[in-house]
């Protein structure tokens, strides 16, 4: 789980792309693919869930850690990926 955490602490500012072994890449771009799948998966059994508490539903631990989860991967991915001055752009739009 500590190289989850590795990944997801990487900062923008870093070359996606700049002497990178292609198989770490690679690997990265998996494990965050998987973090969201399961996170995304947690979140799917929880709205679809009959008890689900519409106002109430984000103060489940399980649900809120998906949600923070797949926001952190889905930054992390973007970075991965995108060009940096892409990745300036989209921040300074947030």
């Amino acid at each position: 789980m500590d190289e989850v955490y590795n990944i997801l602490a990487l900062t923008i500012g870093r070359t996606p792309y700049s002497h990178k072994n292609m198989a770490i890449q690679n690997r990265q771009l998996q494990t965050l693919l998987s973090l969201i799948n399961n996170a995304t998966e947690v979140v799917d059994r929880h709205l679809s869930s009959s008890s689900y508490p519409a106002q109430d539903g984000h103060n489940d631990p399980e649900l809120r850690v998906s949600i923070y989860t797949i926001e952190a991967a889905c930054s992390q991915l973007v970075c991965e990926v995108a060009r940096p001055s892409d990745v300036l752009v989209n921040v300074s739009f947030d």
